[in-house]
């Protein structure tokens, strides 16, 4: 093979790495930019990160060659490169390929080596679920031990909503915000609780709890590499193309909204602009004085799979309507299922495609079981037990108990479908 090497240096060795400050606070972040936006705990003020979080595999045949940006002024996209940038792991479809991995374990690595407190409260698009979730999720959980998720919709209401202009109970506000390529609409309503009140009385007793988002529109198709172009670039045909500032999203109109039966009544509308990372840490450094009363609940999306019952394919749910969490990272939740669940015999494994609100598509993801008792040699009836753990490397935890104890209790595993064998 008289092939030059897929990569070497030549000349000499610059080194370009940027100058940071190593920050000790907790703090905020959003991906959602090349250069992720964060705001600290002393310093609620959004800023930029100088390092561009930009990562690229590079292949020739069996050999491959990983390359982290983080320090460039311009990246070649090269035609047999991958590219992966922060904001795509939150807007490719195959954001839980192996690639996606690697990429994801380099950004939190740079990441910690800046933001050096174990807690990181980290911003997420309201249209993306759990299981979408989970190659950032884990990766920022192995950096950050006190990491916790937030939605940006939650994050934009304790920037922009002023507690005083809450009427009372049943008081809502709806976020628009335009990223990743969708356009999602996200209620949130006040709730009282009189002891909130009396530990932070800036809150009036009120928390807030969110609706799952609504999706207004979508032009993102999930290619690989979707990204705002926030450095140059040089395409695979050889052209340049001088950086871009992301375009400012369409304002939309309240009383647009208000004409879309899926979101209800509203009494306030926040268009988001800007990062909402102030919001975020203002939201921690609140929590923190709160106490053990959250300042935020989340409802869940519904969750089912489809079984045969008297020859009738039909739902089987997981997470009924309106199931209601509350946000605390260490401390699972336990969601009924009172329906029991049979498993037929002579299977060699159980598998069930996940459905998620009212689509009639599936989810994309597998509930899997598998147990050296399979194949079962007659019908087992099971209570299905679950809980929900916020912000856990995997926050469905989803048992199979036959109720004759045939068996041991089986914890299900959760598989892209396409995975599945």
């Amino acid at each position: 093979n008289n092939k030059p090497p897929l990569f070497q240096y030549v000349g000499q060795q610059q080194h370009r790495r940027s100058k940071q400050q190593e920050i000790f606070s907790p703090a905020c972040i959003d991906f959602t930019r090349l250069r992720p936006i964060y705001a600290r705990s002393d310093k609620e003020v959004a800023q930029s990160l100088p390092a561009v979080f930009l990562w690229q595999q590079w292949r020739r045949g069996n050999e491959a060659v990983d390359i982290e940006l983080f320090d460039s002024d311009a990246a070649w996209l090269y035609s047999d490169a991958t590219t992966v940038s922060a904001p795509s792991l939150f807007s490719d479809k195959d954001n839980s390929a192996d690639i996606f991995d690697r990429a994801s374990r380099a950004f939190m690595t740079r990441l910690r080596d800046i933001l050096r407190n174990d807690t990181l409260v980290w911003l997420v698009p309201d249209f993306l679920n759990d299981f979408e979730l989970e190659v950032i999720r884990r990766n920022i959980n192995a950096r950050f031990p006190h990491a916790e998720p937030l939605p940006r919709s939650i994050a934009a209401i304790f920037a922009q909503a002023d507690p005083s202009k809450i009427t009372g109970e049943g008081y809502a506000i709806v976020v628009i915000d335009a990223i990743c390529g969708k356009t999602t609409a996200t209620k949130a309503v006040a709730k009282f609780d009189k002891h909130l009140g009396e530990l932070l009385p800036i809150t009036r007793g009120f928390y807030w709890e969110r609706c799952p988002p609504v999706i207004i529109s979508s032009t993102n198709d999930g290619k690989p590499g979707t990204y705002s172009q926030e450095i140059t670039i040089v395409d695979a045909q050889g052209q340049w193309h001088n950086a871009t500032h992301p375009a400012k999203p369409p304002f939309i109109d309240a009383a647009q909204l208000k004409r879309d039966q899926r979101l209800g009544n509203f009494a306030f509308c926040i268009n988001l602009t800007e990062s909402p990372v102030a919001g975020g840490i203002l939201l921690h450094v609140l929590q923190q004085q709160a106490g053990h009363i959250p300042l935020w609940r989340n409802q869940i999306p519904e969750l089912f799979i489809k079984v045969m019952k008297d020859g009738i394919r039909r739902r089987f749910d997981l997470v009924s309507h309106g199931t209601t969490i509350i946000p605390i990272r260490g401390e699972p939740v336990r969601i009924s299922i009172n329906e029991m669940f049979t498993l037929p015999a002579d299977r060699p494994f159980y598998q069930f495609p996940l459905y998620m609100n009212d689509s009639t598509d599936d989810l994309g993801y597998s509930a899997r079981l598998d147990s050296p008792a399979f194949p079962l040699k007659k019908d087992a009836v099971c209570d299905l037990n679950l809980s929900f753990e916020y912000g856990a490397d995997e926050p469905y935890k989803l048992i199979f108990t036959p109720r004759d104890n045939s068996f041991p209790p089986i914890r299900t595993t959760w598989r892209r479908t396409e995975q599945s064998v």
